[in-house]
């Protein structure tokens, strides 16, 4: 059974904007709170914590998508865990397309124009509509490949521009 599978991460550049922001904003804060003083211990302690935090809420977490024959799968995944997973077969689609779409951050999120958009960066998704009229966008990273795959397995992908 052949198949198509991705595997996406949050972009690293905001993991490391964040943490200068947190690293400054720490500094700062100890210098105003500690009257020109600063503990570096505590200042260490304190950073070091908000980065561990922030690396496995952001950067540890992947998303996974994976079409097959017989459906389409997506995947939060943290450590090898799944958080969360939807499963939607073909016989439940009832349109199907690659969109570009416009900021709607990041994660799971639900919009009134795309329904459930679930992505990791990037501005390309599978959209699609079941039987039941729910609607969603699943981010992709490899729009092109995506949509080769479905079409070559009797699955029509339209692209909108």
């Amino acid at each position: 059974m052949s198949f198509f599978k991705e595997q996406q991460r949050f972009h690293p550049i905001w993991f490391f904007l964040v943490i200068g922001i947190i690293l400054l904003t720490s500094y700062v804060f100890s210098i105003v709170l500690g009257n020109g003083e600063i503990n570096f211990l505590y200042l260490i302690l304190e950073n070091s914590l908000a980065i561990v935090i922030f690396y496995f809420v952001f950067i540890v977490p992947k998303l996974v998508t994976i079409v097959n024959e017989e459906m389409i799968t997506v995947k939060w995944m943290i450590l090898g865990y799944t958080i969360y997973e939807k499963k939607i077969p073909w016989l439940e689609v009832v349109k199907l397309d690659i969109v570009k779409y416009s900021f709607v951050g990041y994660g799971y999120r639900i919009t009134s124009k795309y329904g459930i958009v679930i992505n990791a960066r990037g501005n390309h998704g599978l959209r699609l509509i079941t039987s039941k009229s729910k609607k969603f966008v699943f981010g992709t990273q490899k729009p092109i490949e995506l949509t080769k795959y479905i079409n070559n397995n009797n699955k029509i992908v339209r692209n909108e521009k």
